[in-house]
């Protein structure tokens, strides 16, 4: 463990290096922010962050980037996240990753809830316990024709769960993934990007199919299949305006500990509320122009989970909308801090971050 925490800031450094080196004109934008967050799964979070944008002399390539957050939270929750992307090969070549370190106090709803629990009702099963984990996952996708990708995708967590509350599901160790450990998958993706701008798109299509193979051969102690397919278009409306759709569909295997199930994506539903080893959500977003520096949010989606894909279903969904404000920190490069309030059956929930949902 010790040896990856050294080794993959080092390669990255090293992968900047080379990027640099291609472009040597580089022009630098940082944009450095105070965090203060808010999702319900996390309360207020505290701390900072900073953008670096880093293009060549090509000013309609897309640009190297880099990410760094450093967050606190009042529920006693620590975030650290590296999210570096860069582009290599006049752009054939793009490695990205997210590496993260996190102790997480969060809480445990049940696996395979169904949308006609109450608030109360999840309330009750709740159980709270801790999550410390160490994440990284590379991406390293070439070039194949026009605007389409294909690659490697890998993902490797090391994951020490605690403070499950006594005579509860989670310390029965009845639930997979009670014990923690570590998870290690490896597989191929597809990847198509046409959006004009990476952190505000008005127009374009993004859509990426993952797949991954955990396996003991690998380093993992437990053994899964994951599949993933992210579809998202953004059509312009006009005087800066944006229609913005997502689908995303994920299925996993038998063995997933409950940890990595896929989270719940809406806003205003719990992240964990319904989780279960097969999911799809759709959710639509109208971008507007406010004022000089702000644009207005409106946005809805559904979804629904199950035990696997053949019991997923497209009737009955859960589902949620609501409204938000977005600030704009640097009209350039059109990166904004957002606040939305998403309602559902299960209650409003605030959130405030940086860049767009989706």
């Amino acid at each position: 463990m010790k040896i990856k925490k050294i080794i993959i800031p080092v390669l990255l450094c090293a992968a900047h290096a080379l990027a640099a080196g291609a472009q040597p004109q580089q022009e630098r934008t940082i944009v450095a922010y105070p965090l203060a967050l808010y999702t319900p799964e996390t309360s207020l979070m505290l701390g900072g962050g900073a953008v670096a944008v880093l293009r060549g002399g090509n000013s309609a390539a897309r640009p190297d980037n880099i990410t760094l957050n450093a967050i606190y939270t009042l529920k006693n929750q620590t975030v650290l996240q590296l999210l570096p992307e860069f582009y290599f090969r006049d752009e054939r070549l793009k490695l990205r990753a997210t590496i993260v370190y996190q102790d997480m106090p969060t809480s445990f709803f049940g696996v395979g809830n169904s949308g006609d629990i109450s608030l109360s009702g999840l309330t009750d099963k709740e159980e709270k316990y801790t999550n410390r984990a160490f994440v990284f996952q590379p991406q390293l996708t070439h070039t194949v024709w026009g605007s389409l990708r294909a690659g490697l995708s890998y993902d490797f967590k090391n994951t020490r769960l605690s403070g499950f509350p006594a005579g509860k599901t989670l310390a029965s160790g009845a639930v997979e993934g009670s014990a923690g450990g570590t998870l290690s998958g490896a597989g191929l993706m597809l990847d198509y990007d046409t959006r004009d701008n990476l952190f505000y798109p008005r127009e374009g299509v993004f859509a990426q199919g993952t797949t991954r193979f955990y396996r003991k051969s690998l380093g993992s102690d437990y053994e899964y299949n994951y599949y993933s397919l992210d579809l998202r278009r953004y059509l312009p409306a006009g005087n800066d305006n944006v229609f913005a759709l997502q689908f995303l569909g994920v299925v996993t295997g038998q063995e997933t500990p409950f940890y990595d199930l896929p989270l719940y994506e809406l806003r205003g539903i719990y992240n964990t509320y319904f989780t279960n080893r097969a999911s799809w959500f759709f959710q639509a977003e109208y971008r507007f122009r406010a004022a000089k520096r702000f644009h207005g949010v409106l946005f809805a989606g559904a979804g629904n989970t199950a035990r696997d894909l053949a019991s997923l279903s497209l009737t009955k969904p859960q589902y949620s909308g609501g409204g938000g404000l977005r600030f704009i920190l640097d009209e350039a490069e059109k990166i904004n801090l957002r606040l939305d309030i998403g309602a559902s059956p299960w209650g409003v929930e605030p959130y405030f971050g940086i860049t767009e949902a989706f």
